[in-house]
């Protein structure tokens, strides 16, 4: 699930709007809580850091040139 999905999904629930700082807010509350139990808190979650292409893509596009990748989680992550 990415950050749009939950957020939709608890609005579902709960029947009202939640603002992303908001829902940012109980993701760090709940990550922490997990911590205490799970071990390890993760640092960064959310947003994820940006990069940009360093050309134009198209439908046709194989490949896709970065300006940076260091923001790119080590495999097996992925980019969307």
């Amino acid at each position: 699930m990415d950050f749009g999905q939950i957020r939709n999904r608890l609005e579902g629930v709960i029947g009202a709007d939640v603002n992303a700082a908001t829902l940012a807010g109980w993701i760090d509350e709940a990550q922490a809580e997990i911590a205490r139990y799970y071990g390890k808190r993760q640092r960064v979650w959310y947003p994820p850091p940006l990069t940009y292409t360093a050309s134009n893509m198209h439908a046709g596009s194989t490949s896709v040139l970065l300006e940076d990748t260091a923001p790119i989680p080590e495999a097996p992550d992925s980019v969307v």
